[in-house]
């Protein structure tokens, strides 16, 4: 059968398209685009049953809320940059200051010395920022 946008909106395939949503949010880990619509739900739905925080990787643009909290990142090895390029040392700070444009180099920070420039994603790893939730003051 050949694929149309008709065919899209039929009842078989709203049907396959929350299958495929249901088992891809059961998985152990999700490789997919966070650009997409289908990636951001399958993300929240890894949420609904567990912590889900380090279990999924985009392939475009990271997961983001709008207004949120500035990222931050704990350097696990060192990077000695080029022009342009933020240079950092093992166990080092560097906050996000732009959208990740490529997952496996590009993100654009600051370090703890107030250096500004793009570095390797994969010399950081992400740090958890705990904030107060005045609402729940009393429940913990």
């Amino acid at each position: 059968m050949k694929q149309t946008v008709q065919s899209r909106q039929t009842e078989d395939e709203l049907v396959a398209i929350v299958c495929v949503l249901m088992i891809l949010s059961q998985s152990d880990y999700f490789v997919g685009t966070y650009s997409s619509n289908v990636g951001r739900l399958i993300t929240q739905l890894m949420h609904s049953s567990s912590d889900a925080t380090f279990r999924s990787r985009s392939i475009d643009h990271r997961m983001h809320y709008h207004r949120g909290l500035p990222l931050t990142y704990r350097a696990v090895e060192d990077f000695s940059g080029g022009k342009g390029e933020l240079s950092f040392s093992a166990g080092e700070t560097i906050v996000l200051r732009s959208s990740v444009e490529s997952p496996s180099y590009k993100g654009f920070g600051r370090n703890e010395a107030g250096q500004e420039g793009s570095f390797p994603m994969y010399k950081v790893e992400q740090m958890l920022t705990f904030v107060q939730y005045l609402a729940l003051n009393d429940t913990f």
